[in-house]
């Protein structure tokens, strides 16, 4: 009887020792199944077309597939939630832009920012143009900016949510120029473009990667661009910064672009998926889109993503606080003012 007990104990330390080895393994043999890669705004804007140019590179170098599911609204709020309510474990991964850094300020979302992720690789800094259906009465940007002035409240800009890019440079126009548009929210950069498309707004501050092939098919004229400099396929298409030169210094770029995972990722996954992007971004069919786009390509990772993107939202909140439509101040979050 003695010696029966004796055997139970040792099937039962031995069973939980395999299971236990198991779930090691499982933990450590990262990936060993599909990665699910979160957007969190629409089909068609910029953070969509990158992130689908980044899939087939990263499923290539992981081995395994990885599933792109658009999750749209609330700013990349619900999206975003989303990969923070997953288990920390690889598996559900967000492709996202700068939203995290100004939900607080915005009061969109109390608790949640860049502190609850980790910043594995900031790939893109697109920039905004100020773009016009082709058969709207502006031809120029002084021509728009002229009659916005004269005419405060009444030229419509879509914009995809508080916070977003076309948002943000609206604000700096506003903060800079004086100007006073009335704001139409959209659900992305790519229904903003259709409100262009059909007419239902006057003007939209899209990414030159999302509005370009409109442009080449006629239906949008570009007046200006957020850039520092003249963009080069495009010589004569003048800078805000021409026209508003207060504005110029803080026009660094519309947004971001880059991977994140919910703290509590083990570091051995996080790792594995920077050096998977590292190589990803070698590749060829990366490569070739990424060169269509018209975007900055810094490709930062570890700490120095993690600084640029706090610095990018530290910037914006305190905008969104002077231009008060912040719900709170961001010092309340410890947020130093950079200007």
């Amino acid at each position: 009887m003695i010696m029966n007990k004796k055997l139970l104990t040792v099937v039962v330390i031995f069973t939980i020792l395999i299971a236990f080895s198991l779930t090691v393994s499982a933990d450590t043999d990262y990936p060993n199944r599909p990665v699910t890669m979160i957007i969190p705004w629409s089909p068609g804007g910029n953070t969509d077309i990158t992130a689908r140019a980044f899939q087939s590179p990263l499923q290539s170098v992981l081995g395994v597939p990885v599933v792109v599911n658009n999750m749209p609204g609330g700013s990349a709020l619900i999206g975003s939630e989303y990969v923070l309510n997953s288990k920390p474990d690889g598996y559900t991964i967000l492709f996202g832009s700068d939203s995290p850094g100004h939900w607080r300020v915005l009061g969109l979302s109390p608790d949640v920012s860049f502190e609850d992720f980790n910043t594995l690789m900031v790939f893109t800094v697109p920039f905004s143009t100020v773009s016009v259906h082709s058969d709207s009465k502006w031809n120029t940007i002084e021509e728009l900016m002229e009659d916005i002035k004269n005419n405060p409240g009444e030229i419509t800009l879509g914009i995809a949510g508080l916070g977003a890019s076309a948002h943000t440079m609206y604000l700096i126009l506003e903060k800079f120029a004086g100007i006073n548009m009335k704001l139409v929210p959209y659900k992305g950069g790519g229904p903003t473009i259709v409100g262009v498309l059909n007419r239902e707004i006057d003007v939209c501050f899209q990414m030159l990667s999302e509005v370009s092939e409109y442009v080449d098919s006629g239906d949008f004229r570009l007046l200006a661009t957020f850039t520092e400099e003249r963009v080069q396929d495009f010589p004569d298409l003048p800078t805000i910064g021409e026209i508003v030169p207060e504005a110029q210094p803080f026009i660094k770029g519309a947004t971001i672009t880059g991977i994140f995972t919910p703290k509590g990722t083990p570091q051995e996954v996080n790792e594995t998926l920077v050096n998977a992007a590292k190589e990803a971004i070698k590749d060829s069919r990366w490569e070739k889109t990424i060169a269509g786009l018209y975007v900055q390509s810094p490709y930062l990772a570890g700490e120095e993503a993690d600084k640029f993107v706090r610095d990018w939202g530290n910037f914006k909140s305190w905008l969104f606080y002077d231009a008060g439509i912040a719900e709170h101040s961001p010092e309340e979050f410890g947020i130093p003012k950079p200007y």
